[in-house]
């Protein structure tokens, strides 16, 4: 069955149920474009959205999806698939609320510090510049808000547990050493080759992602 074919089928299906696209998509918890492009054959619902569909139009999943007779779904089985579709999506619904929680907790703790770290830049910078004849904290205090980057990237890890995101941790380590390695050992141009770092690490988060999956 083509893409076109079974976005025919669903139309048809819920034609026959009466049901409109807004009724549909407020039944499964998704838009009214959702259902629109799954009938025009442009896109297809995942798994728990067809088991929704089967649940709804009491058919079993085999017949939804490849159009062969089969069992048709009993009320206890068409309530037991519905239930189960229900706590899915609940579920996706508190995980969807928790990582917004945990977004705006990271979004404040990176304002916060950044705030401390300007803070800190001025007051240190001003205070040693009078006393100091080489201003060396206005030459190198920048370099500690690379602790935002570092800190967003670690934060957003440990709410997705995707490596890729360490990639900003690992951007602000090489910036860090190249510029301690030029400006306090005047190590320029070797210096450059900490930046190698970056795709390397990029090669094995990529690795660690993978073995993640499996």
């Amino acid at each position: 069955m083509t893409s076109i074919e079974f976005g025919n089928r669903l139309a048809d299906l819920r034609k026959g149920k009466g049901y409109s696209q807004d009724d549909l998509a407020e039944k499964l918890g998704v838009s009214r474009q959702a259902i629109s492009k799954w009938e025009r054959g442009e896109a297809t619902p995942d798994t728990t959205n067809l088991i929704a569909l089967a649940s709804l139009y009491g058919t079993s999943l085999d017949s939804l999806v490849f159009d062969k007779p089969g069992k048709n779904l009993n009320e206890e089985d068409t309530e037991e698939s519905q239930s189960s579709v229900e706590s899915a999506q609940d579920g996706k619904k508190q995980e969807g609320a928790k990582r917004k929680k945990l977004k705006k907790i990271g979004g404040l703790v990176t304002a916060c510090l950044a705030l401390t770290i300007t803070a800190a830049y001025v007051t240190l910078g001003c205070l040693f510049d009078s006393v100091l004849p080489d201003p060396w904290v206005w030459k190198i205090g920048w370099i500690f808000y690379l602790l935002i980057p570092a800190w967003s990237s670690v934060f957003e890890f440990v709410c997705t547990k995707d490596y890729k995101t360490l990639m900003g941790l690992t951007t602000a380590v090489s910036v860090f050493a190249y510029m301690i390695l030029g400006m306090q050992f005047g190590y320029w141009h070797p210096g450059w080759v900490v930046f190698l770092l970056i795709p390397v690490t990029s090669v094995v988060f990529e690795a660690l992602n993978r073995g993640a999956k499996k």
